[in-house]
């Protein structure tokens, strides 16, 4: 099977979810596409006003439930998008001196495998752990 056109852009990244069901892909237009892998139908687009990928190797994060997905900014703050619905679930505080967040582009994602943290790393070297 071959989906094309998916983004309007070059496509940055692909992860398929725990389950094997849902694939996310992320592209240089800045938009998340969730995709059925039995049918390829696109669910979902994912985006936000202002959120642009904090670089074209980042790649969103599924959580192991499935339930949410995750994705780092070039400002440094990191998205998160409920996958049922679509809509915007989280979005993190930009860092700063007391700490709190990300100071440059945000460019790994990862869940735990039990899904309560999110950790982020960023092009600076800096990791955050969210709960």
């Amino acid at each position: 099977k071959q989906i094309t056109k998916l983004h309007q852009a070059q496509v940055a990244s692909v992860q398929a979810s725990p389950s094997g069901q849902l694939m996310v892909t992320s592209g240089k237009d800045n938009c998340i596409k969730v995709v059925d892998l039995s049918t390829f139908d696109v669910l979902r687009s994912l985006e936000a006003p202002g959120f642009r990928l904090g670089g074209i190797k980042v790649r969103p994060a599924i959580s192991p439930d499935e339930a949410y997905v995750a994705c780092g900014a070039y400002d440094g703050k990191v998205h998160v998008w409920n996958l049922t619905t679509g809509e915007k679930a989280a979005e993190s505080p930009l860092g700063g001196e007391k700490g709190g967040g990300h100071k440059s582009s945000v460019l790994a994602c990862a869940w735990s495998p039990a899904g309560s943290t999110l950790i982020t790393g960023d092009q600076k070297g800096d990791i955050v752990a969210w709960n």
